[in-house]
């Protein structure tokens, strides 16, 4: 259901930018669009993705809101477009483990996402003031585990994260200019963190029981929105 849900919505997006891309195209073709230089700007959207350990079992889905800012630079020749672009995301991605302890109603075992960050490479194709593009990169992200749950009159906890851990990220969009300065744009932006550490600690009663060390990998597909001023 969600997936289909996003693919409507990023159609629904994608036809607006297209339609209006083109009336804007129509209102500055007076003179050449000139993609070239630097640009910032801000971005939000919706990830979902799937979490997968070490241990024979099923994906653990989770999902969640990213909001952040960007920064690049163009380069244009004729109708081709390079770029590079350097982005970070807050994310309040989550996904829980459901009901495991059978025992303790209350009991919660969930993973989380805070950030999303990548440093990417960008190549389009320029139709005066739309633009379509691939890019792909470098990613970073978090990704933290907390359990607790009461066992026999104890208390159970653990703590594990990953740190930073460092992945690729691949995608592509589309670009619509309303002014020399104002760009609009809507991509789909799929982000890969295999073989990551996931370390930390379990605790009884408060009193540490044993350090965890294992492997996790986990992927996240990010459709958003965002905004740009050209600096040029």
């Amino acid at each position: 259901m969600i997936k289909r849900l996003s693919k409507a919505a990023a159609a629904s997006v994608l036809s607006v930018i297209v339609a209006t891309g083109a009336m804007a195209d129509e209102g500055l073709n007076h003179s050449p669009m000139v993609w070239s230089g630097l640009y910032v700007g801000v971005h939000g959207g919706y990830g979902w993705g799937d979490i997968k350990g070490e241990a024979d079992s099923d994906d653990i889905e989770y999902d969640g809101a990213v909001v952040g800012g960007h920064i690049g630079y163009n380069f244009q020749q004729g109708n081709y477009l390079l770029g590079v672009e350097a982005d970070i995301s807050w994310s309040d991605a989550s996904g829980d483990l459901g009901d495991v302890f059978p025992d303790d109603p209350n009991g919660s075992a969930e993973f989380k996402t805070d950030f999303l960050a990548s440093i990417r490479g960008r190549a389009g194709y320029v139709f005066g003031a739309m633009a379509v593009y691939g890019t792909a990169g470098v990613a970073f992200a978090n990704l933290d585990y907390e359990v607790a749950f009461n066992d026999n009159g104890s208390h159970v906890t653990g703590d594990l994260d990953v740190g930073t851990a460092v992945g690729y990220v691949v995608g592509g969009g589309v670009e619509a200019r309303f002014s020399p300065q104002l760009i609009a744009r809507i991509e789909g932006l799929y982000y890969d963190f295999s073989d990551q550490d996931l370390k930390g600690a379990s605790y009884v009663d408060g009193n540490k029981v044993e350090d965890i060390d294992t492997k996790v990998d986990f992927d996240v597909f990010v459709l958003r929105a965002g905004v740009s001023l050209a600096l040029n």
